[in-house]
C-alpha cells in the first residue's frame, strides 16, 4: 500500500509539474489576485487529473474510446478557451482594486474553468497510463486503486501549493510596471498555447 501510494504521488507530481498553459494561467491568476485565486486554478486542474486516473484505474475502456473519438472536438474547444482566456488577459490591467468579496466570488470560476480545461486534453490521460504502465503501478484490489487516486491527487496538489507559494512570495517584490508586463506576457503565451493545439487539432 505505502508503495503504491509513494508512486502515486510521484506521479501526480509528474503530471502537474510540467509549465503548460496550465501553469501559467496558475501563475498569473496568483500574481493578480493572489494565492487562494492561484491555488483555485491548481485544485482544478487536480481534480481533472483525479477524474482522469479514475478512468485510467478502472479500465474504463468505453471512456477512453470516446474520449479519443472526440478527441479533436476537445482540442477545438481547448484551443479556443485558451485564445479567449489569453486575449482577455493580454488587454486586462493589473488591478486590485477589487473587494475581497468580489475575489472570492471568482474561486468557483477559476476552479470549473480550470477543471473543464483541463478535461479538454483528452492526451491527459493516456499520459497517467503511459506513467502508470513506465512504473509498473499494480492494483490488485479496490484499496489499491483509491490508494492510486488519492495519492495522485495528492501529488497534484503539492506541486500547485509549491508553485503558488513561490510566485506570490516573487509577486511581492515587484513593480506594478513588472506585474503588468508578466501579465501581457502570460496572454500571449497562452494565446500561443491556443494557437498551437487549434493548429494540430
Amino acid at each position: 500500500m505505502k508503495s503504491i501510494f509513494i508512486q502515486a504521488i510521484i506521479i501526480g507530481l509528474a503530471i502537474a509539474a510540467p509549465v503548460g498553459p496550465i501553469g501559467i494561467l496558475c501563475i498569473r491568476t496568483t500574481i493578480a489576485k493572489g494565492i487562494l485565486a492561484g491555488l483555485a486554478v491548481g485544485f482544478g486542474a487536480a481534480a481533472a487529473d483525479g477524474f482522469y486516473v479514475i478512468i485510467g484505474g478502472l479500465g474504463l475502456g468505453i471512456v477512453i474510446k470516446i474520449l479519443l473519438g472526440i478527441a479533436p472536438i476537445l482540442k477545438v474547444v481547448g484551443g479556443v478557451f485558451l485564445l479567449f482566456i489569453g486575449t482577455k488577459i493580454f488587454l486586462k490591467k493589473v488591478s486590485y482594486s477589487k473587494t475581497e468579496t468580489e475575489v472570492r466570488k471568482s474561486y468557483g470560476r477559476l476552479f470549473s474553468s480550470t477543471f473543464f480545461l483541463t478535461l479538454s486534453n483528452p492526451m491527459t490521460i493516456l499520459t497517467f497510463l503511459g506513467v502508470i504502465s513506465a512504473m509498473e503501478v499494480e492494483m490488485t484490489t479496490n484499496f489499491d486503486l483509491i490508494t492510486l487516486i488519492l495519492g495522485v491527487f495528492l501529488g497534484s496538489i503539492l506541486w500547485w501549493v509549491f508553485l503558488v507559494t513561490i510566485v506570490s512570495i516573487v509577486a511581492k517584490r515587484l513593480s506594478v510596471k513588472v506585474l503588468s508586463f508578466i501579465n501581457k506576457l502570460a496572454g500571449l503565451i497562452l494565446i500561443g498555447f491556443g494557437i498551437y493545439i487549434l493548429g494540430w487539432a
